[in-house]
């Protein structure tokens, strides 16, 4: 597979790369070294972000994405069984599918605040990210994990919503840590236990909320893509 996308892209006039760290793995390959290679970032369109206000007393965290080994939600959920048994109250929700899943309802099983919701239609977002207030993708470090930046993380800062990640590198092209997000260890339950914990108290969360929000706006929406496409 790897052969023929180089073979596809030496024959092509323009090769466009989502990031920093596809585009080092494409020109690292002896047909690509001379290709000029552009990037151009994932985006969201900003337009179809509907979002809906709702207060709680308890912020609730949640994961929305596919649940697969590389996802890291084993040590998520460890993370929360051990908090709950300390005394927080706060609500872990699980949204998704892949194939983790029975693992992901056994570990969760006699924690009655860790729930998992299934999955949704396209029409259900706003509703969806209505309920939630924290999003963390505590992905595991892996080539995959280094080279592709997920499109959930910047929806989450679309739809105003704080975004909690692994230090890995295709989630530090989007967050930067204490500005936009919050980044932690990769693969470490304390270190995610660590991080919620800051998070709780911290003042500092709206503030990243809006810099993430303009971040987006300014960075990773459809139109300013467009704009780069045109210039190259």
């Amino acid at each position: 597979l790897t052969f023929f996308e180089t073979i596809s892209m030496y024959f092509s006039n323009e090769v466009i790369a989502i990031n920093k760290s596809l585009k080092h793995n494409l020109q690292a390959r002896y047909l690509l070294k001379e290709k000029k290679i552009h990037i151009v970032e994932n985006a969201v369109n900003l337009n179809r972000i509907d979002i809906k206000k709702v207060n709680r007393s308890e912020k609730v965290f949640a994961y929305i994405g596919t649940i697969s080994p590389i996802e890291g939600l084993d040590l998520l959920v460890d993370a929360f069984i051990d908090l709950h048994a300390k005394g927080m109250l706060n609500k872990l929700v699980i949204y998704g599918n892949g194939i983790m899943l029975s693992k992901l309802k056994h570990l969760i099983k006699g924690d009655n605040l860790i729930e998992y919701r299934g999955v949704f239609k396209q029409d259900q977002i706003a509703e969806v990210y209505s309920k939630v207030d924290i999003i963390i993708n505590p992905r595991k470090k892996s080539f995959l994990s280094d080279s592709v930046t997920p499109l959930k993380p910047l929806e989450a800062m679309g739809f105003e919503k704080l975004i909690m990640a692994s230090n890995v590198g295709g989630m530090r092209e989007i967050i930067i840590d204490g500005k936009t997000g919050v980044l932690f260890q990769p693969d470490s339950v304390e270190a995610i236990k660590s991080a919620i914990n800051n998070v709780l108290v911290s003042d500092n969360i709206q503030t990243i909320i809006d810099n993430a929000k303009l971040y987006v706006k300014q960075n990773r929406s459809w139109q300013s893509n467009a704009i780069k496409y045109k210039e190259k």
